[in-house]
């Protein structure tokens, strides 16, 4: 090929010092074309052909690998290869250059490895997804430390090629560095590690309500990766944190209570020590036409406005479709204080929604709050501006 087309350069009758310039231009220009060609060739025949089977293939991973480029990024392997075994036959007395494509070449096919493997492991945890939500968080950082390990990996090959130098030489200058490398990659490591731990005790997984004191986080957890975890707070914020303070800050996780299907209600109303009193015949004959308190006060021996009231409360609980029967459903006295005798509603609503959640148990303590005067009850409120102003009058 080299002797023709120099009998061709040299019967057009360039000078002889630009022959070897003008021979070197014409084999870059071929080989760059037929390199070209076989790159066409692996994309568009190979990959449509591949392109063909897949989508007639009833299982999945396929789909996934054609998705994420994994087919297309064989193709590449392809003119590499190429380069690889036709540049001595384009440039037989270019040893210089022929070394300079050499070191070109295996430098690309390094990182093309890398390319590979790397949307390989992306297509495994893209499938990973249909399994458990644990195993997915595991494999999602473990992938992720794969990916990092094969690029340092893939950085030390170059880094060898490039400079010519052993591998074992560039290992053992790393081995001598391992309290740096330690030190670098301290939160990676942490992060591993806090991730096989999430996974392993189902701590939490993505989607779920979580509340971290510690940073002021509340909300969905978005993202769970190797270094950080994103959380998208109830006022549309988003807070990232180190994946590793997921183990070690108090975190609670709300999603025990969206599986179960009853968030709880604690609520409270302090009454006025002065207004409680014992019952009188008048009293148990005005509560009793009372429809939720029929057949419940038989009797003022023993009872007060405020027990009678404390009942009105649990009954008024239990005949709500809304609130959990299967859960504890209870109207109690907590500790008298300087505030008055608090009377605590303990129930649980059917409908988790933070919206509907909060009408439910307005709506409850409405009712209480306007019932509380049928019972003689006063509720309790530190004094107002009005209300020293009607003193004084």
């Amino acid at each position: 090929m080299n002797e023709l087309i120099i009998d061709l350069i040299q019967k057009t009758g360039v000078p002889l010092s630009f022959q070897n310039n003008i021979l070197l231009l014409i084999n870059t220009l071929l080989l760059v074309a037929l390199v070209w060609f076989i790159m066409w060739i692996s994309k568009r025949v190979v990959l449509t052909f591949v392109d063909k089977v897949v989508r007639n293939s009833k299982v999945k991973w396929d789909d996934v690998f054609l998705e994420n480029k994994v087919f297309r990024s064989f193709s590449y392997l392809v003119p590499l290869i190429a380069i690889d075994y036709l540049t001595p036959l384009f440039y037989k007395h270019g040893k210089g250059l022929i070394s300079f494509i050499d070191v070109a070449t295996d430098v690309a096919a390094v990182w093309a490895i890398y390319n590979i493997v790397t949307r390989i492991i992306t297509s495994v945890v893209e499938l990973s997804k249909g399994a458990d939500r644990y195993v997915s968080i595991a494999l999602q950082s473990l992938s992720q430390l794969v990916k990092l390990f094969i690029a340092v990996i893939a950085i030390i090959v170059t880094v060898s090629i490039l400079l010519n130098i052993n591998l074992s030489s560039i290992f053992g200058a790393l081995g001598a560095m391992t309290a740096i490398l330690l030190l670098v990659f301290k939160d990676t490591i942490l992060g591993f590690v806090a991730s096989i731990q999430i996974a392993t005790t189902k701590m939490v997984s993505l989607g779920d309500w979580v509340a971290i004191p510690s940073y002021n986080a509340d909300g969905p957890l978005l993202e769970l990766n190797l270094v950080t975890a994103k959380i998208k707070n109830w006022d549309n914020t988003i807070t990232t944190i180190p994946t590793y303070s997921l183990i070690t800050s108090s975190v609670k996780n709300w999603e025990g209570m969206v599986d179960d299907g009853a968030r709880r209600i604690k609520r409270s109303l302090n009454f006025d020590v002065k207004s409680v009193r014992f019952l009188t015949d008048a009293d148990v004959e005005r509560f009793n036409e009372i429809e939720l308190l029929k057949g419940h006060v038989d009797s003022k021996n023993g009872k007060t406005n405020l027990g009678v009231f404390r009942k009105y409360a649990e009954l008024l609980l239990m005949n709500n479709p809304v609130i959990s029967k299967k859960h504890t459903l209870m109207v109690r006295q907590l500790q008298t204080s300087q505030s008055g005798i608090p009377l605590e509603v303990y129930c649980f609503s059917l409908d988790t929604g933070w919206v509907n959640y909060e009408n439910i148990q307005a709506d409850i303590l409405d009712q209480l709050i306007a019932s509380a005067n049928m019972f003689d009850l006063n509720i309790f409120q530190n004094p107002s501006g009005d209300d020293l102003v009607s003193l004084k009058k």
